[in-house]
């Protein structure tokens, strides 16, 4: 946690100038410093090598003649420069000739050069300076130098105090003005918390905030004060609506009260009405499902009545051609060719009576099953191609006096099914009745086609028509109760919709309308084979 951030204005801003003040005056110390060392330096290697240069030429004479004495007369002079340690001049052989020591117990210096060239550097506190004696291009030896640089540290050091007392009187000077102008920046401020702070807790919005100065701290008086002009405006406008709010609260509470008597008393009567409705939809399903059975009674009436019409007229023939032949016995008039004509009529008709009873059985044994079908809701196995088929033979009957063509176009894959077969026996029906109500006119030709498309676990039945197709202001709403276009000719808009409701409820399973289909409607079913 940074204990900066609590601090007030008035100690951010002293520390924060102080701080800025304080580390530039060092850093320009620091400058200042190191560019004096740098100088000093300077000075002192420009001045020692003018030394040396001197030294050099005056030691000329005493290393040509081997002048021992002259050479060290020459160093001796060197004591009244302080900063000089030593000097050694070197012959032209690189040993020493001559040399000046200050101090009695001097290092051990290097007793012979093996290089006669100008150089200087700096070796921990001293300065290294070597020049070549040398005369009209004769070189006649060296001359090294050991300059001391303590001096440079101890000046350095002496300004460096005198710097220290500049600063502590510019920080003094410093602190007094900015503690004496920090009243002018944060004195308005402290004054406008405290005002702030005094609003907050009387909660009076009519105090406003005395301005000081002109400045932007000013500026923000003006803006504060605007504040709480809008903010006291707000307040009145604020206990307006209040009281205009708790009107209308009342009012609403009391139309509440008397719309939820209303709903109430309304709710009972929906409520009637839709037991009302529930119950004559049920009638009118259960009527939708006895129409249908009906029907298919009336077609396998009609089929059966025709087989045994035939039956009737064999056994009729039988009879007729017994008499005869009893006759023709009891006369002793029976001869060989009359008996082979009974023999050959009876043989015909004995086909003919047996074919007729065998389709009258099989479309009583159809109609059973599919009437048991359409009265149960149980779940068994049967193979759909062949249930099918049994369901279009008790309803040839409806087609019988219409030029419509069933066509059935049944995949050639046998589809086991474990399923609920009086379920779609009754939606058979129902679409081969809604073809025939819709379709087609009375006297109009057409087709209809059925179709079935074994998928590898469900199978799809597609019905399609060639007729007049569906009016788009229906196909929107096609399987939603009571929509019919022929309700003015025994139509009860229940037939879709208990299809619909069969196929998704209770075979697990999806119908649509095909609107892309232009050649008249195109209904497409999609159930599993298997329901478990």
């Amino acid at each position: 946690m940074n204990p900066f951030r609590d601090f007030s204005i008035k100690s951010k801003l002293i520390l924060a100038i102080v701080s800025i003040l304080i580390f530039s005056l060092s850093a320009y110390s620091v400058f200042i410093l190191v560019m004096n060392y740098q100088k000093n330096s300077q000075a002192l290697l420009n001045e020692s090598t003018l030394q040396a240069s001197l030294i050099s030429q005056y030691s000329i004479t005493p290393l040509l003649f081997s002048d021992l004495a002259g050479a060290e007369d020459i160093l001796n002079k060197l004591a009244s420069i302080p900063n000089i340690n030593s000097a050694i001049i070197y012959d032209e052989n690189g040993n020493i000739f001559a040399s000046y020591h200050r101090k009695e117990d001097a290092k051990n210096y290097q007793s012979k050069v093996d290089s006669f060239i100008k150089f200087s550097h700096f070796i921990n506190d001293e300065i290294v300076l070597s020049t070549p004696v040398s005369h009209n291009g004769q070189l006649y030896g060296a001359i090294v130098f050991y300059v001391s640089t303590i001096s440079i540290p101890h000046e350095l050091l002496e300004y460096a105090f005198y710097l220290f007392l500049a600063m502590l009187v510019i920080l003094n000077f410093s602190f007094l003005m900015i503690y004496r102008l920090q009243n002018y920046i944060t004195l308005p401020i402290i004054n406008l918390a405290k005002t702030a702070q005094e609003i907050s807790l009387s909660e009076n919005y009519t105090i406003r905030a005395k301005k000081m100065y002109g400045d932007e701290v000013g500026h923000l008086y003006d803006d504060f004060n605007s504040m709480l002009d809008k903010i006291e405006q707000r307040g009145r406008e604020r206990e307006e609506a209040e009281t205009i709010s708790r009107t209308y609260q009342t009012h609403l509470e009391r139309l509440t009260n008397e719309l939820e008597e209303r709903v109430q008393n309304r709710t009972g009567e929906l409520q009637e009405s839709l037991t009302n409705l529930q119950n004559t939809q049920s009638q009118l399903v259960e009527s939708e499902k006895m129409s249908a059975l009906g029907n298919l009674v009336a077609g396998v009436a009609h089929e059966v009545n025709t087989p045994l019409g035939i039956s009737i007229t064999a056994a009729s023939i039988f009879k007729n051609e017994l008499k005869t032949v009893k006759e023709l016995l009891e006369e002793n008039k029976l001869s060989k060719s009359n008996l082979d004509h009974f023999l050959e009529t009876i043989s015909e008709a004995d086909d003919i009576l047996i074919k007729n009873l065998d389709r009258a059985a099989l479309l009583v044994r159809n109609f059973k099953k599919i009437s048991v079908d359409q009265s149960s809701e149980e779940i068994r196995d049967f193979e759909l191609n062949k249930y099918l088929q049994e369901v279009i033979s008790t309803f040839k009957n409806e087609l019988r006096h219409r030029p419509i063509n069933l066509i059935l176009e049944l995949d050639s894959t046998q589809i086991n099914m474990h399923s609920y077969p009086g379920a779609i026996s009754q939606i058979i029906v129902n679409m081969l009745q809604n073809s025939l109500l819709h379709a087609f006119d009375y006297e109009q030709e057409g087709e209809i086609i059925l179709k079935t498309i074994h998928k590898e676990k469900s199978v799809e039945i597609i019905f399609s028509d060639n007729g007049k197709g569906v009016d788009p202001t229906v196909s929107k709403k096609i399987f939603e109760p009571f929509v019919t276009t022929k309700r003015n000719k025994g139509g009860t808009g229940l037939g879709l919709n208990i299809t619909y409701n069969l196929v998704n409820q209770q075979l697990k399973g999806l119908i649509r309308l095909d609107k892309n289909y232009t050649q008249g409607a195109k209904f497409i079913l999609k159930i599993p084979c298997k329901i478990n």
